[in-house]
């Protein structure tokens, strides 16, 4: 079994892409993973956002979902439940 797992293990590690971490990229990372994040939002974000609070009672919470995949500006989407999953596009394309 072991010699299985090993197999496996030279399989998967492709290039050797796997490394002994030390301390400073360890404290590299974690200075990373707890900086302030900042989000702008628009006027017209704003608004829509307004409007799905007041049109559902029942929405507590917005996820807020940011994808960078056409090199302008991010887009911008909002997803929350009614009844229903609900995903609406909020992309505000004035600022780019």
């Amino acid at each position: 079994m072991n010699q299985n797992i090993q197999v496996g293990a030279d399989l998967h590690s492709g290039d050797g892409g796997y490394s002994v971490g030390t301390q400073e990229k360890y404290e590299e990372f974690i200075k990373m993973r707890n900086r302030p994040t900042s989000i702008i939002i628009t006027r017209k974000q704003f608004e829509r956002l307004q409007e799905v609070f007041e049109m559902y009672d029942s929405v507590d919470q917005i996820v807020w979902s940011e994808v960078s995949t056409n090199g302008i500006g991010p887009t911008v989407t909002i997803e929350f439940d009614p009844k229903q999953s609900i995903k609406m596009d909020i992309t505000d394309v004035e600022c780019w």
